[in-house]
């Protein structure tokens, strides 16, 4: 079902041009360089309901044509899965490519602005050292054409899969930055590490291995740490113009456009990837227009960030879990509308999350997000983790707390899974 997605201000309607890069296939991206400065803003989610209310129609934004939603999920993503675990790979734990000369100092968390292409080099440059239980794949491509990467940790032949994602929402960039910072720590401590109960990382991780996808909104984040610099299109740096005066124009936000870029959630085309998947999409009307948060799309299964993490799911074997990083709050959200026996499943891996980290059991969250679509369309425990204690884009002070509190996630999940 679509809905007719409405403009807020005519006089500032921008065209998309229609068509979207292409990947090439699963490999890597070339190193890229980096070129922003981290900030922090105001709020922009409205602080009533009254403020979410459905606005009169008027003229429509243009969107780019990508065509028609695929809510099985992209051929890219399910070939990217296919080379991630494949058994062709050659899997030997004690078998590494050299060792870094620091093995904790590829992932820097000097500064809380980590960039796609700090995502993108760490990635390459931790492949370069590990690649025996390294894999990376580009799983789709973004409006703005930048490739989507999932990267696989641990044994191809696993028989067991969980998923874990971060990074939907553009302003929480530091969730990248802690999978990242997980990756490398026990990249590190593959061989020799151990969880608290005395499993081995090597025995769990033969188990049970990661399909992850570190930065699933990698043009928001841009449009977050660099503002209009951070697309390359122009026509989509004229329609993020235009997104901010619908804004303006009903009371959205009252931002200067700085700040409120700053404070971005959305992809490059102003839709909130976490209300663009199918359970529940029909009942949102907080935004019917693109925004900076809240605007669910045309359609469920719109955008390609939702797609390709929809065609992952889809191709893996046997997935055990799945678990999407947010921020803020320290909670994780569990309740998505399911029943027996997904209802304890998913009430148990929330208390797990609770357990190692000590952060607090939330409740319902909203509805057409990436967990809702796991649990109530694939059948599958997922849950939503929010991590920090203030509002986005988190200080650099938030991510030590933070890592201490998230370390052995991966091992814990694996020893539950396994």
């Amino acid at each position: 079902m679509k809905k007719n997605r409405i403009t807020a201000a005519a006089a500032v309607l921008c065209l998309i041009a229609a068509g979207c890069g292409t990947s090439d296939g699963p490999t890597l991206p070339a190193r890229v360089t980096t070129a922003a400065e981290e900030s922090t803003g105001e709020d922009l989610e409205p602080e009533t309901e009254a403020e979410t209310a459905a606005v009169p129609e008027t003229e429509e934004f243009s969107e780019a044509d990508d065509g028609a939603a695929d809510p099985a999920g992209t051929d890219t993503a399910a070939e990217a899965v296919q080379s991630l675990l494949s058994p062709d790979d050659v899997y030997i734990a004690s078998a590494f490519s050299g060792t870094p000369d620091d093995p904790y100092g590829i992932v820097d968390v000097s500064s809380a602005l980590y960039t796609y292409e700090n995502c993108v080099n760490d990635l390459r440059e931790l492949e370069s050292y590990y690649s025996s239980i390294l894999r990376t794949a580009v799983i789709g491509t973004t409006h703005d054409g930048r490739d989507l990467i999932a990267f696989r940790f641990g044994n191809p032949e696993a028989p067991k899969q969980i998923f874990i994602c971060a990074a939907t929402h553009a302003r929480e960039y530091m969730t990248a930055q802690l999978v990242m910072k997980q990756l490398e720590y026990y990249c590190a401590n593959y061989a020799h590490g151990s969880y608290s109960d005395g499993t081995s990382y090597r025995d769990l991780f033969d188990q049970v291995c990661f399909i992850v996808v570190p930065m699933v909104n990698p043009d928001g984040v841009s449009i977050s740490q660099s503002g209009e610099d951070g697309l390359s299109r122009e026509d989509l740096r004229q329609n993020l113009q235009a997104i901010y005066q619908s804004d303006l124009g009903f009371g959205y936000t009252t931002l200067d456009y700085d700040s409120y870029l700053r404070r971005f959630k959305a992809n490059g085309m102003g839709v909130d990837l976490n209300r663009n998947y199918s359970p529940g999409w029909d009942t949102l009307n907080d935004r019917v227009n693109p925004s900076a948060s809240l605007y669910p799309g045309s359609e469920a299964g719109s955008e390609p960030e939702a797609q390709a993490l929809m065609g992952v799911i889809n191709a893996l074997p046997n997935p055990a879990a799945a678990v999407s990083y947010h921020s803020y709050g320290n909670l994780v959200y569990w309740q998505y509308g399911q029943e027996e026996p997904l209802w304890t499943a998913n009430q148990v891996l929330a208390q797990h999350f609770c357990d190692l980290t000590g952060i607090a059991m939330g409740g319902e969250s909203n509805e057409a997000g990436f967990s809702n679509w796991c649990v109530r369309v694939k059948q599958l425990p997922s849950v939503t983790v929010e991590v920090g204690s203030q509002e986005c884009p988190l200080p650099i002070e938030e991510f030590s707390p933070i890592w201490e509190a998230h370390r052995e996630v991966y091992a814990m999940l694996a020893d539950c899974y396994q």
